[in-house]
């Protein structure tokens, strides 16, 4: 029975060592998942800072455009009814010699 138990034992010490270094290995794995996310969310929020400012900044020259364009519609506007006045002119300087 001696023999039995001891290479019992050995077994069991066998197993214990096998399921520490397991576990050990999986601790080690999941530390470094942490880091890995960690520095990738820490990477996501730099290029999120700097999609926002872009974004700022496209909001600014979209706005700075749309009051280019208003003041630029507003000219060929006043182009046309210039030029509708010429014409109206024109017409009648020459039906009136």
């Amino acid at each position: 029975m001696d023999e039995g138990t001891g290479i019992t034992g050995w077994v069991l010490a066998a197993i214990t060592t096998i399921g520490g270094i397991l576990s050990g290995v999986i601790a080690m794995l999941y530390k470094t998942q942490i880091a890995d996310y960690k520095l990738m969310i820490a990477e996501l929020k730099a290029k999120v800072e700097t999609l926002e400012k872009h974004a700022d900044a496209c909001e600014k020259a979209y706005g700075e455009l749309r009051v280019q364009h208003a003041v630029l519609a507003q000219r060929v506007s006043d182009l046309e009814s210039s030029k509708v006045s010429h014409q109206t002119l024109d017409r009648k300087l020459k039906d009136n010699p």
